[in-house]
């Protein structure tokens, strides 16, 4: 259960196509927060993966800019 049930789809995602395993203990303001996890843990998380959960974000964008000018094109 995601306290955020719509943020876990895209975060699901992002974790399967990295190999990376989100959520768990995380700290805010000082405070541990634990959080359930999303995703296998098959890849250590590292600081590269900022850029590539980005590059993610900006070919999905593009896939879907494309999807919508073909549909647009269609009907």
């Amino acid at each position: 259960n995601h306290k955020s049930p719509n943020c876990a789809y895209p975060e699901g995602a992002t974790a399967a196509a990295l190999k990376i395993q989100l959520g768990g203990t995380n700290v805010y303001f000082g405070q541990v927060v634990e959080k359930p996890t999303i995703g296998d843990k098959i890849k250590e998380l590292v600081p590269i993966h900022i850029k590539e959960s980005i590059k993610l974000m900006y070919a999905s964008e593009a896939l879907m800019i494309v999807m919508c000018t073909i549909i647009f094109k269609l009907f």
